[in-house]
């Protein structure tokens, strides 16, 4: 709770209630040290805040991807499996093609992300710019994530009816 006799701030909150959410050993609006615990600023959350949203925009435009390929690719796993390809095996080439192309997007990501941290360092608040948690993090949670998009079109590729597809077009 904030202390007797704050003042309001520009915020419409009591300045010793900022102090709350302030990460440990954060000085109050009032100039006084208060040890509080580990939490986050609001600084923190409002730039966590569209990470979900971000995680579902990724699995929406790989799945929207990869359906489109396994489409395109409807004719070959339909030959595919007409010559005697087992489902698991047109499953396994399906989320194959779909890992590369995510290792292969990773990899950048994490060169990009490495490059921009000089920059970058001065936004930061209690975190290394080279944070090697968030740097093994982030990229084995986007990895899930797309593995995850991709089931559903590799899933649906092992469907395929081998007659239909070779009679199509």
């Amino acid at each position: 709770a904030a202390s007797r006799g704050a003042r309001p701030c520009r915020t419409h909150f009591p300045c010793g209630a900022i102090a709350l959410f302030l990460p440990e050993g954060a000085v109050r609006a009032d100039g006084r040290s208060r040890r509080l615990g580990k939490a986050f600023s609001p600084e923190e959350l409002g730039l966590a805040a569209p990470l979900p949203e971000a995680l579902v925009l990724a699995a929406v435009g790989i799945y929207g991807l990869m359906s489109y390929a396994v489409t395109q690719r409807n004719r070959e796993i339909g030959i595919r499996l007409a010559l005697g390809a087992q489902m698991r095996d047109v499953l396994k080439l399906v989320l194959s093609k779909a890992m590369l192309l995510v290792l292969i997007g990773t990899v950048v990501g994490l060169a990009s992300a490495y490059a921009v941290t000089r920059v970058m360092s001065s936004l930061l608040f209690d975190v290394a710019p080279t944070d090697l948690a968030t740097f093994i993090a982030v990229p084995v949670v986007l990895f899930v994530v797309a593995l995850l998009a991709c089931f559903i079109p590799a899933r649906r590729a092992t469907k395929v009816d081998p007659l239909v597809a070779l009679r199509y077009e």
